[in-house]
């Protein structure tokens, strides 16, 4: 049996793994158990199929499943961040790296691209100051005309 721990692809699969665990812990309470749980499942999946295809002498039909599933798992992902079960899709600062499959590029069989992702924080956004503001401004003025006196 090979050892699959020195893969970039194994590593980047195993940090995807590790990211949902934590993000969605965070999911509110339906999405945790529905969508969460298929996107940990995928996950899951994508690792044992990583190391099923280094086991085996003929890869090709196994990374065809594995790009399948990842295929899937970007699917779900896209899903999460539309009924906005993320709450915030950089909820954490740090860095990790993704592995994807790519086509074939010859005979030889495939290859994967690993990409270097940091995530950062997202700052709030210059409206909601503005909306702060001008909210702050009409309590003030609605404090102003309430302590002045009417003349009746």
């Amino acid at each position: 049996m090979a050892h699959t721990e020195h893969l970039p692809i194994y590593k980047g699969c195993y940090d995807l793994c590790l990211y949902l665990e934590q993000v969605v812990h965070n999911f509110p309470r339906y999405q945790k158990y529905t969508l969460g749980t298929d996107l940990r499942d995928g996950a899951r999946r994508a690792l044992r199929l990583v190391v099923r295809a280094n086991a085996r002498r003929d890869k090709a039909a196994v990374l065809l499943e594995l790009r399948e599933q990842l295929e899937e798992l970007k699917v779900l992902l896209r899903l999460g961040q539309d009924v906005k079960a993320f709450a915030n899709f950089n909820d954490t600062t740090g860095s990790f790296t993704t592995a994807s499959l790519d086509t074939p590029n010859s005979s030889t069989g495939f290859y994967y691209n690993i990409d270097d992702i940091t995530t950062a924080v997202v700052p709030l956004p210059g409206a909601f100051w503005l909306f702060g503001s001008g909210l702050a401004g009409l309590i003030a003025v609605r404090r102003r005309r309430k302590f002045t006196l009417l003349p009746y």
